[in-house]
């Protein structure tokens, strides 16, 4: 689980998926540079990229990310340049090998009747690991603490680029759920006289198809309009909807650890709302507020879409 800081003002920070960070520090003959890329996915998933002498580190360097990344794609890289004046310090002769080999090619020698003669030096040096240009695996393990601890440098700075990121969506997040509550007030004022609206266009229908002929039971009719009226109330809609704001905002701004996935589902459950009353309360004024309601949430979606 990656780790969270709360700001002064009590709010878990909102952290971006994208970012980038990077640091360098001198280790032994070589500097180090390691450099952190992190942009969108679903789930945490980490590519790790170094020198071959460098390898043991990736389980720990994994871990690290982690700690501190909570989702997304990360790429790690670790490149090393050596210093000019250690440069020379790094290449080393395996003189047992180097002899292996030498016995090797006069033993060819006499075996195939070849004539005798010195074995070249260019021919021993060219083979495999009699010239080596990596420190000792001693000393890699010795300094694998000083590795890590650049590795976690670079995470620092992408976490900090990730957080200055996660702030500016968490202004634009809440400013559109704002936006959304304004929208949503706009359709209560639309919808207050839609049921005596049913009702008398329902009885003035009636009153026309039974024109010339005896009416019916006035309370049976009254009793079908204030049905038709109920069906068209959107009072239980409107309420669950104000309720995904403030969860919407209270996750955004309180809670801690991964929150895109909760988010998204909190849209989800918005424009549910947003299509029943678009439904129940069929009227023109309502119907354009619906159209812009669903804008807004695209919009949000998008956003939602760069959260960890």
């Amino acid at each position: 689980m990656a780790e969270t800081t709360k700001t002064a003002g009590g709010e878990n920070p909102l952290f971006s998926m994208t970012g980038y960070g990077e640091a360098e520090r001198a280790i032994g003959p070589y500097r180090v540079t390691v450099s952190v890329r992190a942009v969108n996915s679903r789930f945490l998933d980490c590519r790790f990229k170094a020198p071959a002498m460098l390898g043991h580190l990736e389980p720990q360097a994994r871990k690290l990310v982690q700690r501190h990344v909570l989702r997304g794609k990360v790429d790690l890289n670790i490149q090393l340049q050596a210093d000019d004046t250690a440069a020379e310090q790094l290449v080393q002769v395996n003189i047992a090998l180097a002899r292996g080999y030498l016995r090797a090619f006069l033993r060819l020698q006499r075996e195939l009747g070849l004539a005798a003669g010195d074995i070249p030096l260019s021919l021993l040096v060219s083979q495999r690991d009699v010239l080596l240009n990596s420190p000792e695996p001693e000393t890699l393990r010795e300094e694998a603490a000083n590795y890590l601890a650049v590795i976690e440098q670079a995470l620092q700075a992408l976490r900090t680029m990730q957080a200055a990121e996660g702030e500016s969506l968490k202004a634009d997040l809440l400013a559109r759920i704002g936006q959304l509550e304004e929208l949503l007030a706009a359709i209560a004022e639309q919808v207050e006289p839609l049921p005596a609206a049913i009702r008398d266009r329902l009885l003035a229908r009636m009153e026309k198809l039974l024109a010339g002929t005896e009416m019916a039971d006035d309370s049976r009719l009254y009793q079908e309009a204030a049905l038709q009226a109920e069906k068209a109330d959107v009072t239980e809609e409107m309420v669950r909807f104000r309720s995904h704001c403030q969860q919407f905002r209270q996750t955004i701004t309180m809670q801690a650890g991964a929150r895109g996935k909760k988010l998204d589902f909190i849209i989800q459950e918005l424009l549910r709302e947003t299509n029943t009353i678009g439904s129940k309360a069929s009227c023109l004024p309502v119907a354009g507020t619906v159209i812009q309601i669903k804008n807004e949430l695209e919009k949000l979606r998008e956003q939602v879409q760069n959260i960890a």
